[in-house]
Formats: structure tokens, sequence, C-alpha cells
């Protein structure tokens, strides 16, 4: 796959598209109830959509396009706060059919394309201004696809656009490597960078970060992850007991009845091309 800067990035391609692969089970319908609703609840998304609604009326974008939007909750949820210029076309781009299938408002365009893919030409004409907005889809790039998809997507904005973003990290360092442990466990190439290295990594790619904003944490339960990632209970408990064990008095993990919840934290960062 070729990014924008013109040189081929075919180990990141694999990493996004291998990782939305294995989890196609729980696309489409399934997908509203992962994590407790968390995806598709108006109030947990509220701090994002205040931060795009911020971010709509201080560069008034021609298009809007949600990254890795999967059903299209978010921009279903702009439409429906009444907020957004009925003129702002809207596409919702994913890698994954299911996800396409299931989108939450006529007025959302499809677009099915992996983010290395994506090209602005492909949404935006001429002088038309662009914003791309994305929630808790970096980390499926892993560690080495970080830097080559932030380049990417920065080639695809123009100086002053926006690239809104709310992606998982922490900003205790010691938190970022429970989270990432537990995802190796679960043999996932995600990764999730502590708060610094995240702005670090966007302004290494030619974003100003203007915000940093909170977001709700995400409990994920034992069950959950055993579903998502197709973990058999035996390994599922050696993961329960070494994770135990190694983060006992971390405030990010609690034993429950069930197994275990790991909190996964969340930042939203406003991004203007520069």
């Amino acid at each position: 796959m070729t990014t924008s800067d013109g040189a081929r990035d075919d180990t990141t391609e694999r990493v996004l598209e291998q990782a939305v692969a294995r989890e196609t089970a729980v696309h489409g319908r399934r997908w509203a109830a992962q994590y407790g609703g968390y995806f598709n609840d108006p109030a947990v998304a509220a701090p994002f959509l205040d931060v795009i609604e911020d971010g709509l009326r201080a560069k008034a974008p021609d298009v809007l396009v949600d990254l890795g939007g999967g059903t299209g909750f978010i921009l279903a949820e702009l439409i429906r706060r009444g907020k957004l210029s009925p003129a702002v076309k809207l596409y919702d781009m994913d890698l994954s059919d299911r996800q396409l299938e299931s989108l939450a408002d006529a007025r959302i365009r499809p677009l099915k394309s992996s983010f290395l893919e994506f090209r602005r030409d492909a949404v935006a004409a001429g002088a038309e201004r662009l914003m791309l907005i994305t929630r808790s889809t970096l980390h499926y790039a892993g560690l080495a696809g970080q830097k080559p998809l932030l380049r990417h997507l920065r080639g695809q904005l123009r100086p002053g656009e926006l690239f809104i973003h709310q992606t998982a990290c922490n900003a205790r360092p010691e938190d970022a490597l429970l989270v990432d442990e537990l995802l190796e466990r679960l043999h996932s190439e995600k990764w999730l960078p502590p708060l610094d290295s995240l702005v670090r990594l966007c302004e290494d790619a030619g974003f100003r970060v203007a915000r940093v904003a909170d977001a709700p944490d995400l409990a994920m339960d034992e069950a959950t992850l055993a579903d998502r990632y197709g973990i058999a209970p035996g390994e599922m408990a050696d993961i329960r007991a070494r994770l135990g064990e190694a983060y006992a008095d971390s405030p990010r993990w609690r034993s429950t009845p069930e197994g275990f919840v790991a909190l996964l934290g969340y930042k939203i960062l406003v991004c203007e091309a520069a």
C-alpha cells in the first residue's frame, strides 16, 4: 500500500486488515452491545461529540469523514443533536462490510476503505474543506504503524484543517504498560501509547495539537475480551492469574467474581494540520 509520501507500507496495512478481520464476529448488530454498550451510548460519546461540534463551528468544513466509523453511530449522533449543518457531506469509512451495512442514518454515505487507502479526493473536490474524526481506532495500526498512519492522514489535509480523534492512551506510563501487556497476551498487535508519546507522534506527523480533553474510561471485562479475541478459557485463566499478580496494586485492574476488569483510558486530541 502506498502512503501519501509515496512510500509503501504493507506491514501497517497488514496489521490493520488482520486486526479488523479478527473482530468481524462482533461487527454489525452485535457491535452495539460490546463492553456494556460503551460505543453506542450517547452519554459516553458526549465529550467527543462536544469537541467535534466545537471544531465544526470553528472550521465550517464541507465534508466530514469518520475514519473507522463502524455502524455510523458518531455521525448519526451529530445529526440527532441538531447542530450539524445539513449542507455538510458525511462519510463513514470502514473496512468491514458488516459495519457499513448497519449504518445508522440514511444521510451517511458508506466508504469502504482502510486508513492507508483513504484519499482526500475520494470525498472532497476542489476547494471543499475537509475534517477527519475517529474514535478508538489508531491503536489498530500497532506500535510500528503509528508514524506512517498519522503521516498519511496529515497528507490528506490542508493546513488549518482538523483531525479530531479519541484515542486509547494513559497519562501514566505504568498504566499503558498494563494494557499493552494485556493486548499482547490476547495475541493482538494493537498498541496504546502513553499520552505524551501520542502527542509527540501527532506533532512529528505535522499536526499542531491544539487541545487535549478527557473522555470516559472503557471497562474491558474478561468475558467480552475472551469473546472478541477468541481466547480459550484455560488461556484466559492464565492471563487473569499473571496480570492479576503483576498489577494487583494498579487502579486500572480489578478482580471480580466473573474474572477481571481492565480500565482503558481515553483522551480526545484536536489536531490542526500545520
